[in-house]
């Protein structure tokens, strides 16, 4: 994997995903040295699946980071709840020794939605079950 940055006359697409899985672990809360509340969630995804021959079931579990009040929002979740995410996928990496380092792939939650798993994805948020938190970046339609 390059550790370089795409020319500026690259296009990108854009970095979305939606994930949607059970809470594994309980939610580790910590603050940045600016007082910034982040929480850190562990998520399972497991799922059948027929478009993959010979893969028949996918599954995952991935690191969610939530910022500001989308971490106050999961502080009290136990473990067990079904979530849906949806956000950014981010690597963090660092310089040891003149060498770049990758760490885990995670995901940047900017919406965390409980009790949502199988319901109507056509349907308006509003109508589906369970409740849904955005974060700042998203409420003002920023990005």
């Amino acid at each position: 994997m390059a550790s370089q940055p795409p020319d500026s006359g690259q296009v990108i697409p854009e970095n979305r995903a939606v994930v949607e899985g059970v809470l594994l672990e309980p939610v580790r809360l910590r603050n940045t040295p600016r007082g910034t509340l982040v929480a850190e969630l562990v998520l399972a995804h497991a799922r059948e699946v027929s478009d993959l021959p010979p893969i028949t079931r996918c599954e995952l579990q991935m690191t969610v980071v939530a910022v500001g009040s989308l971490a106050e929002a999961c502080r009290n979740w136990a473990p067990g709840i079904p979530l849906r995410v949806s956000g950014r996928l981010n690597q963090r990496r660092w310089i040891r020794d003149g060498r770049t380092r990758w760490g885990p792939v995670e995901l940047v939650a900017q919406t965390l939605a409980t009790g949502t798993l199988g319901v109507d994805r056509s349907a308006p948020p509003a109508e589906q079950s369970g409740r849904a938190c955005q974060s700042e970046e998203t409420q003002d339609g920023q990005e």
